[in-house]
């Protein structure tokens, strides 16, 4: 019977050795998760730092510049961008869904919801 549990266990681990945990996929500038990036979302970022307003569900999303913190320098980027010719925010950028690229294991941010995981 002991063998038996062990040839299970085993069996049990090989099968699902296999399961990949996704990042969740977002489009950087949305911070209200509204599927749209635009002014209101520089709105929410700075409600969020100077108003005490909700928290972000995904924070991936309001971290407009990329540098792993929520601060003044993102509303700044996505008001340039869309009003004033400056760059657009990185990976996964603000037209298409796709998770954070590349990869950074020490960002401490996260992303509960955004519709592009709908």
């Amino acid at each position: 019977m002991k063998y038996l549990t062990i040839i299970f266990c085993l069996f049990c681990i090989y099968s699902y050795a296999d399961i990949i945990i996704e990042e969740p996929h977002f489009l950087r500038g949305d911070a209200n998760v509204s599927g749209v990036v635009e002014i209101a979302d520089a709105d929410y970022i700075l409600n969020f730092l100077f108003k005490n307003g909700p928290l972000f569900q995904c924070e991936d999303a309001a971290d407009v510049n990329a540098d792993g913190v929520i601060d003044l320098n993102d509303p700044t980027h996505l008001l340039t961008f869309l009003f004033g010719g400056g760059n657009a925010p990185p990976n996964p950028g603000a037209f298409n869904c796709g998770p954070e690229d590349p990869f950074d294991p020490e960002d401490m941010l996260t992303c509960v919801y955004h519709p592009c995981n709908d």
